[in-house]
């Protein structure tokens, strides 16, 4: 009966255990740019999820059952002002959450003004005052999908830094990006377990002590 008891409580516990999972969170807005745009292919392009084959909800989307469709970008790019092919951009996601990874749509009309070595960057204030590199990276002049990792970083501020593009002189373009967030949500409670469980270790516990009584 010991066993029923333990084996009800570990269900009753296992029905509020917290699960791990990463979803993708949305870059939300823009606080500055300084590599610029262009008018009819402004940075909301990147931002928007214009042109993705596949769409997410920011926040609630779970991260593999999106990457695994290998979603593509085919619409409206980001382009840079002309002869501006560097710099940061700034990023405000509206409250804290805890990020591992960047997604890229590298421009996809014109390999060589996709971004090449980039930098990404926490702050815990919108100023970047005492900014804290979260990665150096490389990536592909390809325009399909490119996912980057780092440590897992709880912050509402990112920077974005571009410090070259695939050799193109006159400027930097991008499909998309987007964040990997890293979430760790309660089980909802399966109607009528909780009682189920409940009601076998109450069993169990009446049972073991009519046994010892019986012993006595």
């Amino acid at each position: 009966m010991i066993r029923t008891v333990v084996l009800s409580l570990t269900l009753m516990f296992c029905l509020v255990c917290p699960v791990e999972a990463d979803v993708i969170r949305a870059p939300g807005l823009v606080l500055s740019n300084t590599v610029g745009e262009v008018a009819p292919r402004p940075l909301s392009n990147a931002i928007d999820q214009t042109g993705l084959s596949e769409n997410y909800v920011s926040g609630v989307t779970d991260y593999d059952a999106f990457v695994v469709q290998n979603p593509v970008d085919g619409g409206p790019l980001w382009e840079s002002l002309f002869f501006s092919t560097t710099g940061d951009i700034d990023f405000n996601l509206g409250s804290a959450f805890d990020l591992n990874g960047f997604l890229l749509w590298n421009g996809h009309l014109n390999a060589a003004t996709g971004l090449n070595n980039f930098q990404l960057f926490s702050s815990a204030d919108a100023a970047f005052s005492s900014p804290s590199l979260l990665g150096t990276f490389d990536a592909n002049s390809g325009g399909g999908l490119q996912e980057f990792s780092f440590a897992t970083t709880n912050t509402q501020f990112v920077r974005l830094r571009i410090n070259s593009n695939h050799g193109n002189t006159l400027q930097t373009t991008a499909g998309e990006f987007a964040f990997r967030e890293f979430q760790v949500t309660a089980v909802p409670e399966p109607t009528g377990l909780m009682p189920l469980a409940s009601m076998f270790a109450v069993a169990g516990v009446g049972a073991f002590r009519r046994r010892r009584m019986v012993s006595r």
